[in-house]
């Protein structure tokens, strides 16, 4: 009896996995996905001259840094990597270093969630980019980024499913033209101006007792990596509301001390340096629109070194 139970029950789950892995090696052409728009960036990214400016983050990347004035500050090309704080920093990291020469400026500026659980190794969103383009396989390079991947394909294919029916399934706002050549979002999609819904949105640190120790080992690993190929990596903290700053003081600076003892790559600023009024913030607490852009751009420019 047990061992006809194993085997229906062996059948089903494997008639699941061929059913979900069928759905999703159906082809959709979505070349205007947003998602996509890290082609673009990987093209920017080899065609760049070293040294070079590389920025690497999630989607507050693409809001809150303007390139152009980057680049004419310090005289080095610039390309913005960021796209959405789903892909997890190792898999950015994975899709950069391949590109990275003697003298580059690696930024990585991260969303505080990265260093939280399991954010840093990506999540459903790495699945949906492989749906896509399954070429991006070849930046998965843990265990941790597989599992991620997994947990992932149970949404995916019910997403799958509900955009070959005929109906969007599609959660992103833009799509692969939003970006200037810089690889930041347009201005002109963003405004000077807080959206009415940025009032009702939450703003909260997790506490450092759910901190990613092997996210910290991973970077470190990266940053000892880039000492050897002659790159400088710093580390910049996000925009943080001022208004929210009282109530999340405590699990900010906890993690910034943490941060400050365990982490090896530099940090170029402490949390308050970049304490940002909630007006000048767009749709989220972490997404700034062009006044913040300016606002923290300046921050960047202050504290980079650059090195001739």
């Amino acid at each position: 009896m047990r061992k006809l139970i194993f085997q229906k029950s062996a059948l089903l789950i494997g008639l699941v996995i061929i059913t979900i892995i069928g759905v999703l090696l159906i082809p959709v052409k979505r070349p205007d996905h947003f998602l996509l728009a890290t082609l673009d960036k990987e093209h920017r990214l080899y065609q760049l001259s070293s040294p070079k400016i590389i920025v690497v983050g999630g989607s507050n990347t693409i809001f809150n840094i303007d390139s152009q004035t980057i680049s004419n500050s310090t005289a080095y090309p610039v390309v913005n990597m960021g796209l959405h704080a789903g892909l997890g920093l190792m898999f950015m990291l994975n899709e950069i270093e391949p590109a990275i020469k003697k003298g580059d400026i690696i930024i990585i500026m991260p969303e505080y969630a990265q260093f939280y659980k399991n954010l840093f190794f990506g999540g459903r969103i790495v699945t949906r980019l492989l749906a896509l383009d399954p070429h991006y396989l070849r930046y998965i390079s843990t265990r941790q980024q597989f599992f991620e991947i997994i947990k992932g394909l149970g949404l995916e294919t019910r997403s799958k499913i509900v955009y070959l029916l005929g109906e969007s399934a599609d959660e992103e706002t833009y799509t692969r033209l939003a970006f200037n050549e810089f690889g930041d979002l347009k201005a002109e999609l963003v405004g000077d101006q807080a959206l009415p819904k940025l009032i009702s949105e939450s703003y909260e640190i997790r506490s450092l007792d759910e901190i990613n120790t092997l996210a910290i080992q991973k970077l470190n690993d990266f940053y000892a990596r880039m000492q050897v190929s002659g790159a400088n990596v710093y580390l910049a903290l996000p925009a943080i509301p001022v208004e929210k700053y009282s109530d999340n003081r405590i699990e900010i600076n906890a993690l910034y001390g943490y941060l400050k003892e365990k982490l090896q790559i530099p940090i170029l600023y402490s949390p308050k340096t970049v304490l940002v009024p909630a007006r000048d913030f767009y749709d989220t607490y972490y997404h700034l629109n062009t006044n913040g852009r300016k606002r923290y751009t300046k921050v960047i420019l202050n504290h980079l070194p650059i090195r001739n």
